[in-house]
């Protein structure tokens, strides 16, 4: 199973969410809108583990860093 992090500057604070691959807001890191722009946001990934998605959300500027709540980051 692999994770993605959606890193959004755009709605509400600035924050990077972690994601299970198969979450449908994920999508494989395609997210809900395949092909837009990185203009409000972008995807980091995929990454191996859990742990190291959540490393690099915490590498960001995101001032809230969490689980996605659908999936909670968990396959």
């Amino acid at each position: 199973m692999e994770f993605w992090v959606y890193e959004n500057w755009q709605a509400g604070p600035h924050k990077a969410l972690v994601h299970a691959a198969n979450c449908p807001y994920c999508n494989n890191g395609g997210g809900t809108h395949p092909g837009t722009s990185d203009l409000h946001g972008r995807w980091h990934g995929p990454f191996a583990t859990r742990e190291a998605a959540f490393a690099q959300a915490s590498r960001t500027e995101a001032v809230e860093v969490r689980a996605c709540r659908k999936c909670g980051g968990l396959p």
